[in-house]
């Protein structure tokens, strides 16, 4: 989940709702938010060096697949619909 502060900075958030007692949830709710957007980047970082040239920053072979199976996803998406 993504959030903006007051300042317009975003982060990437987990959102934990519980109730405060599990007997009793009328009682009222723990709201818990977990700041994951140091994860999230090295894991966006992490899928571009593995789909990405080093040098040219252009897609490796891991890369061109994954786009090659995304258009043909398209393809085959929009040529059922169309028909």
């Amino acid at each position: 989940m993504d959030f903006t502060d007051s300042t317009g900075m975003q982060y990437n958030v987990n959102l934990d709702i519980r109730p405060y007692d599990e007997d009793n949830p009328d009682e009222g709710m723990i709201i818990t938010l977990h700041d994951v957007t140091k994860e999230s980047k090295s894991q966006e970082r992490l899928k571009h060096l593995a789909t990405h040239d080093n040098l040219t920053t252009l897609n490796n072979r891991d890369g061109l697949l994954e786009k090659n199976e995304k258009d043909w996803i398209w393809l085959i998406i929009n040529t059922v619909l169309l028909t």
